[in-house]
């Protein structure tokens, strides 16, 4: 999969990016070569074999690429936010937007993907088209069907990155709430150089490498030999619960396609998910076995809530600073445990403790009623939030009380004039 890959990209940025040195390709052959013509072909069969179920949707990689790069009418390109959620995140989905929209004042418009009309009720549909400049999609229904229709666990969040209309794209996962409006990425270096960013999970420790990786990648990049996960010195790398690619890059659209192929129901079944945790590890192991620049912001996943005055550790949500090592976002909502409750202990938000080595750290794993807490390395990595931040966490604390309270149809017609009945 990996070297037809590559075959691809190679053969299509020859062919649509870099068509000036076809010409001198030719020259070094016969005369009578058509390569323009040869590399053409060439693509679309690669394309049929990899992915099978990009047609109907779309009829080629070029013609996917040429809509997603379509200007706006005032000749801004399309950025913005997706989720993918179904009737069980419902509420944090429209908590996380409310979120946006009326703490952080993020006017990046929004696009809510689900898995079909079993996935959501036609009330929720309706909840969020009527929410200002956010859509529901129906991804199963209208999008890579023969595919998506067979989706479970993860595996629809990167076809909904590839399903969304915006050619610059944010996804958030449900649960995931910001201390900075999340445009702030579509700024940051690492998507100026590379069309992307991706966040690393938090150290879990293990003492293998990845043989199996070794195995379908024996030439990874240098890049990837310094990630831990390729080191055994964690179970995890990637964070997916924030996720942002441009599009309109060939080779992040063709990293996208394999993350989607990574997540189909064969591969899924067969290997991905049997090797990693969901989908979080496909998307760098893409980029890295088409040889697509990438790179992560520098530290690791930490913990944002209140300090254990015994231990010294920073216990509550899994918590992401930006390149500047300053509070960004945090995975886990507003509830301590939201697995064991849905109402039950709120998250304090008081300090953050980041990782800087992804080494030599101890984390004390969560409780029914208490989050997870991490020790760092260093006394620096643990930051008492500014009057910002706490000032937001508590808000989005009492906008998800609010919301329980009163039954979320009440609260929206009360708090944001939103009427859904």
């Amino acid at each position: 999969m990996g070297r037809i890959g590559r075959a691809n990209l190679i053969a299509y940025t020859i062919l649509y990016d870099k068509t000036s040195i076809i010409p001198f390709l030719e020259s070094s052959y016969d005369s009578g070569l058509d390569l323009e013509a040869q590399l053409y072909v060439l693509v679309q069969d690669l394309t049929s074999v990899l992915y099978p179920w990009m047609s109907p949707t779309f009829n080629s990689i070029k013609e996917m690429q040429s809509r997603y790069s379509m200007a706006k009418s005032d000749g801004m390109v399309r950025e913005g936010i997706i989720f993918t959620t179904g009737k069980w995140h419902f509420e944090l989905t429209l908590h996380a937007i409310v979120t946006l929209r009326r703490v952080i004042n993020c006017s990046l418009p929004i696009e809510v993907h689900y898995g079909g009309p079993e996935d959501l009720s036609p009330d929720m549909i309706d909840t969020f088209n009527a929410l200002p400049n956010t859509v529901a999609v129906d991804t199963v229904s209208n999008f890579f069907t023969s595919e998506t229709s067979q989706f479970g666990g993860w595996s629809l969040k990167p076809f909904a990155l590839l399903a969304s209309s915006f050619t610059r794209v944010i996804f958030i996962d449900a649960d995931a709430l910001f201390f900075q409006d999340p445009q702030t990425l579509l700024h940051s270096f690492t998507f100026q150089k590379h069309g992307q960013v991706f966040f690393h999970d938090r150290s879990l420790f293990r003492d293998d490498p990845v043989t199996w990786f070794r195995e379908i990648n024996p030439q990874y990049s240098h890049y990837a030999s310094t990630l831990r996960y390729m080191n055994g010195l964690s179970w995890h790398e990637m964070e997916s619960g924030v996720v942002v690619i441009d599009k309109s890059i060939s080779g992040n659209l063709h990293a996208l396609l394999m993350i989607c192929n990574m997540n189909s129901k064969e591969e899924r079944d067969a290997v991905t998910y049997k090797k990693m945790h969901g989908d979080k590890e496909t998307y760098w192991i893409s980029f890295d076995i088409l040889r697509v620049p990438y790179a992560f912001v520098p530290t690791f996943g930490g913990t944002v809530g209140y300090k254990n005055e015994t231990t010294g550790g920073i216990c509550g949500g899994l918590f992401h600073t930006d390149e500047n090592m300053k509070p960004l976002w945090w995975n886990g909502g507003v509830v301590a445990n939201k697995w064991h409750s849905k109402d039950s202990t709120f998250m304090k938000f008081e300090y953050a403790a980041f990782d800087t080595d992804g080494d030599k750290i101890k984390w004390v794993w969560e409780t029914p009623k208490t989050p997870f807490c991490l020790t760092p390395r260093y006394k620096w990595e643990v930051i008492e939030l500014g009057s910002r931040e706490k000032t937001f966490g508590n808000k989005f604390v009492e906008i998800y009380k609010d919301m329980q309270s009163t039954g979320w149809k009440s609260y929206l017609k009360e708090r944001m004039n939103v009427n859904v009945d």
